[in-house]
């Protein structure tokens, strides 16, 4: 292991970034990814640690075997402040498990890391949620043999009356991109989970509030590719220590942090 981290710390520190995923493309001041293109006189030094926070969280979410398929943007109707933007992410959060782990088993019944963003055109702080969506755990959660209640009527929904999910379906992002929106859309058991639930007075009441963007190979983000793209777009206002600790949801990175291998994507 120390020879693995010391070649991760070489190249990070012939990148660019810092980071050891982005493209060496954007050292090539010809090239559209060049990073002094890109960033608007950002001091080196904050590049450096902006990488090194992309590092750290590509490598976590690799630790546990999951790979994200998508971003789900959530734009409130209302400037939301960011205690306020918390409280809508702890009842996402809570309406997710309560779909997907009924019984709150030591899985993850629906793997995703929250960030905040500041708004841009607003006059004071204020901020919007960014979700990035690993896919549903297949053999633990969408199609073990007896499939929950929640489950079962989720699937239901999505697939206009289906039993079960095909074998294609079971492997597409935008089923599982339909399954996690229908049940933020509609939380489960909301008279039994309403403390929890207090947080959706903040949830955008138009279909436009929620947009979709999903990760593939050709797409990218600051020299980021694929899913790891998604990473580096979430955290391009995290730059230092303290805006990591504000941007990131601490819970859903503590969450992620404490579970074994999630295996997802299976």
């Amino acid at each position: 292991m120390t020879h693995i981290s010391d070649f991760r710390r070489h190249l990070a520190s012939k990148s660019f970034s810092g980071s050891t995923f982005d493209s060496p493309l954007k050292e090539d001041p010809l090239s559209i990814l060049c990073i002094n293109k890109k960033r608007e006189g950002l001091p080196e030094e904050k590049i450096h640690l902006q990488g090194q926070h992309r590092e750290n969280i590509i490598r976590e979410i690799q630790d546990k075997d999951l790979i994200p398929f998508g971003m789900l943007t959530i734009r409130p109707d209302k400037h939301l402040q960011h205690h306020q933007c918390q409280d809508l992410s702890f009842a996402i959060d809570k309406a997710l498990e309560n779909r997907y782990n009924p019984r709150y088993k030591h899985h993850w019944g629906s793997p995703h890391l929250i960030f905040y963003e500041r708004d841009k055109s607003s006059g004071y702080e204020t901020f919007h949620i960014h979700i990035l969506f690993s896919m549903l755990p297949i053999d633990r959660v969408i199609n073990k043999k007896t499939l929950t209640y929640p489950v079962k009527d989720a699937v239901k929904e999505v697939t206009g009356g289906q039993e079960r999910l095909s074998p294609r379906q079971l492997h597409d992002p935008k089923f599982h991109a339909e399954l996690v929106e229908y049940a933020i859309r509609n939380p489960w058991e909301w008279m039994n989970h309403m403390t929890h639930y207090s947080g959706y007075k903040h949830f955008p009441k138009g279909k436009s509030g929620l947009h979709w963007l999903y990760a593939n190979d050709e797409g990218h983000f600051d020299g980021f590719y694929g899913w790891k793209g998604l990473v580096a777009y979430v955290t391009k206002q995290i730059t230092d220590d303290q805006k990591m600790d504000k941007l990131i949801d601490r819970r859903s990175m503590s969450k992620l942090r404490g579970l074994p291998k999630i295996n997802s994507h299976i």
